[in-house]
Order: structure tokens, then sequence, then C-alpha cells
């Protein structure tokens, strides 16, 4: 009797152990995931503010980029996006906003 309570607590503890590990595991893993798609859109967002503010300025080329800007935003902001890329934002918007009163005038 003995032996099964000892076989029983050794094979619950290894069984811990595997499920706890694996917890660590998952976590570490939706972290890695979470901080990728974060840098991941900021990256795109950069890319594309460039883009449109080049072929603005050398190619006179009328933004086109904005409404995937935004929807890479979304992307930054709901994986933990932090103020830098809602300042940058900001000064894109504005930037797009004037040129906008231009082609209006």
């Amino acid at each position: 009797m003995i032996e099964i309570i000892v076989a029983l607590i050794g094979a619950a503890t290894t069984i811990f152990t595997i499920v706890w590990q694996s917890r660590k595991t998952n976590q570490k893993l939706d972290e890695h995931k979470t901080t990728s798609a974060r840098n991941d859109a900021k990256q795109s967002i950069l890319h594309m503010m460039v883009e449109d503010k080049v072929d603005y300025h050398l190619n006179h080329k009328l933004p086109e980029n904005y409404s995937r800007i935004h929807e890479e935003y979304d992307i930054y902001h709901d994986n933990g996006g932090n103020g830098l890329m809602t300042k940058k934002i900001k000064e894109y918007d504005d930037w797009y906003k004037q040129i906008e009163k231009q082609i209006t005038k």
C-alpha cells in the first residue's frame, strides 16, 4: 500500500511540474506574440507615414495610407502600445489635415 501512495505522489509531482512548466511556456509565448504584433504594427505605421510624406513632397502624390495607418495603430494599441506612437499618429493627422486644407482651397 505504501508503494502505491509513493508512486501516486511521484506521479502527481511529475504531472504538476509538467503542467506548471507548460503554463509558463505558454505565458512567455503569449507575451512574445503580443510584443511581436505591437512591434510589427509600429514598423508598419512608421513605414507608411514615411511613404506618404515622401510621395507627397517628392512626387506630389496625395497621402494614401491614412486608413491603413489607423488600422495598424489599433493593433498597436490593442497589444499594449505606449504613448510614443500616439504622438506620432497625432503629428501625422495634423499633417494630413494641412494637406486636406491645401487641396480644398
